[in-house]
């Protein structure tokens, strides 16, 4: 009997000798299975009921009492605490990983992304969730299964050897029938060799990596075994894909129809390479083993062996959840939530998927009222330094005339009658001398705080107005930020654009905060609705938990407050409303209105119409901050 006559699929599976140099079972071809062999390879006493099993991490998951499925809802605040939920239980597994930094996970709609280490962060399928005939147990179980998986490439594969190395195949190398093959190849095996080096050290997460492995291979097989006979050499790379990643699924059949070159194939591939360099070169060499094979014997069969090799390729990109890098041609799948149909985040939009990312990742935080989210805004580098070339004539002057307000040293007085006996007089003093004393003292000139309030409506993007509005932001911001006496707080806000009801309100500088690109304002635009009262309540709100003083606060708006259920006359009551509300609370509001209704006079005490010629808008509106902040300057000396 040939050692190759007992493969068997239905989870078992026999190996012969060219599988021995990975150590799985015997060349006698011993019958095993997928699970035997890792629970043999990787032994543990962690095993699965160590708290990582459905008695550990599932009940603190669940809450005492608390079942999974009421969440059951649409809307964003069940999707909201679904994934929080489900990051939080994904992220108690990442963290026994050992990393030296925290990880952060994001959600995409069908592609995994093997996350960068300068981002520190993991991008994790959602795809997952539309899956009706699976319970939500087993999604979040998982879900969890998943992230484990992409923090494992974290963790292990090398990132700019594989980048390069694709970059080649697709630019250098290989032929555009070719490329996807041999990058499948490759992304493939190093799957493998990362699942490997997880499992070596945290033998206890055997059960989510078979999880992950079974789920990848149910979605393949599904779409696999759809017409594979009406497509010549389907078959054969179908196989393939079995023999790098699933090997206990191979097809016996097809495997003796080509066992000349999946011999060649398996003896290359084991034992599994140990770093990122290795994967490549055994995917070149395994290429290379098929094309040398000598299968195409014609140019009619060369064509049908092409369009095989790329119709697998798109088959694994599609049902695997296949992988691209981060920054490479698969960015588009980030946050490309569209499709989702789970249960409790089938209404959820690409904007909601991004704030809840946001929000369980700690770049986005809620108001003090319910619907509101403030987010920090992502940097534009071009815009930004657009408007510096705009306004850059008036930071000098701005910059000079408030530093010179700024006063904030030490003095000391001598030959003073009273006061502290100054020692380089000993000698006066010893003769009777009276001015044989000194004076101490400190004058200091107190901080100003500055918001500006950025509208980001829709009607905003009519003309120059919101590239107006950007450009004195970043005026005020370049003016500001070098001088110590004055402390700049810049958001932007929106609504509607997450669900109906919602003001979105983004965090463009934040006082001398780190966490936001120095590029943010460069991303300024206009948006959708504008429901003011509540956006100035909330940033003064918000800004108050920074600083005690007085602050100045500046309202650039084109108009009346527009949004949904949130218009007409009790809207404008109620901006007014939210107006003296933030006065009371020790802020100076003033509007600065762009092409605005009649009505923003009437809300605004104070309120400057900028409409006449929006060319000078940075400068006069320069000359008001400038002298509003000068004249909030009080200079106190203290002896």
């Amino acid at each position: 009997m040939s050692k190759y006559d007992k493969w068997a699929g239905g989870g078992t599976f026999y190996y012969g000798d060219w599988w021995k140099k990975g150590s799985l079972v015997s060349s006698s071809g011993t019958k095993s299975t997928s699970s035997d062999y890792y629970r043999s390879k990787y032994k543990s006493s962690l095993g699965y009921s160590s708290g990582l099993g459905r008695s550990g991490w599932y009940g603190s998951y669940y809450g005492a009492g608390t079942s999974y499925s009421s969440v059951s809802s649409g809307d964003f605040e069940s999707a909201k605490v679904f994934l929080q939920r489900v990051s939080k239980a994904a992220r108690d597994l990442v963290v026994i990983l050992d990393f030296p930094f925290n990880i952060k996970i994001d959600f995409t709609g069908k592609l995994s992304v093997v996350g960068d280490p300068k981002t520190r962060r993991i991008f994790v399928p959602t795809n997952i969730f539309n899956d009706e005939k699976t319970s939500e147990e087993e999604k979040v179980s998982l879900f969890c299964s998943l992230a484990i998986h992409e923090a494992a490439h974290l963790k292990y594969t090398e990132q700019r050897t594989l980048r390069k190395f694709l970059n080649e195949v697709v630019s250098i190398k290989y032929r555009s029938c070719e490329e996807g093959l041999i990058k499948m190849i490759s992304l493939l095996i190093e799957d493998e060799r990362i699942e490997d080096f997880l499992l070596r050290e945290r033998p206890g997460y055997l059960e989510f990596i078979e999880r992950e492995k079974n789920y990848q291979y149910k979605t393949f097989a599904e779409s696999a075994t759809e017409d594979i006979t009406k497509k010549k050499y389907l078959d054969f790379f179908i196989n393939l894909v079995k023999l790098i990643r699933f090997p206990e699924h191979i097809d016996s059949e097809v495997f003796e129809k080509y066992k000349d070159v999946y011999t060649k194939i398996g003896s290359e591939l084991l034992p599994l390479p140990e770093s990122t360099k290795g994967v490549c070169t055994t995917a070149e060499t395994i290429f290379k083993c098929i094309k040398d094979s000598g299968i195409p014997t014609d140019a009619t069969e060369a064509r049908d062996f092409n369009n095989a090799m790329n119709e697998v390729y798109k088959l694994v990109q599609d049902k695997i959840s296949y992988e691209v890098l981060y920054g490479s041609d698969g960015d588009s799948g980030i946050n490309g939530n569209s499709s989702l149909t789970s249960t409790a985040i089938k209404k959820i939009g690409e904007s909601a998927m991004r704030l809840i990312t946001n929000l369980i990742d700690g770049t986005a935080a809620s108001g003090s009222k319910k619907d509101t989210y403030f987010s920090i805004a992502e940097g534009d580098s071009l815009r930004y330094m657009d408007s510096v070339k705009r306004v850059s004539r008036y930071i000098p002057h701005i910059k000079k005339l408030i530093a010179g307000h700024d006063k904030n040293y030490d003095f000391t007085i001598h030959g003073c009658r009273n006061g502290l006996l100054d020692t380089s007089k000993l000698a006066e003093a010893y003769q009777g001398v009276p001015q044989v004393y000194l004076r101490k003292g400190t004058v200091r000139t107190n901080k100003t705080t500055v918001c500006i309030l950025i509208d980001e409506s829709g009607s905003m993007g009519w003309g120059r107005k919101i590239t107006t509005a950007r450009d004195t932001a970043v005026l005020l911001n370049e003016a500001f930020k070098t001088l110590p006496g004055v402390d700049l707080y810049i958001y932007g806000h929106s609504g509607d654009m997450v669900y109906s009801g919602a003001t979105e309100l983004r965090i463009y500088k934040e006082g001398s905060s780190k966490e936001i690109s120095k590029f943010a304002l460069g991303s300024v635009d206009a948006r959708s609705e504008n429901r003011d009262g509540t956006a100035i309540y909330e940033t003064a709100r918000r800004v108050r938990k920074f600083t005690d003083g007085s602050v100045l606060m500046f309202i650039i708006s084109d108009g009346a407050p527009a949004a949904d259920n949130y218009y007409g006359y009790e809207a404008q009551q109620d901006v007014k409303k939210n107006i003296a509300a933030v006065e009371n609370m020790g802020f100076t509001t003033i509007a600065i209105t762009i092409d605005s209704y009649r009505e923003a006079r009437e809300m605004y005490p104070r309120n400057i119409d900028l409409s006449s010629d929006l060319s000078t808008f940075p400068k006069r509106l320069a000359q008001i901050v400038k002298k509003l902040v000068i004249q909030d300057k009080k200079t106190t000396i203290i002896q």
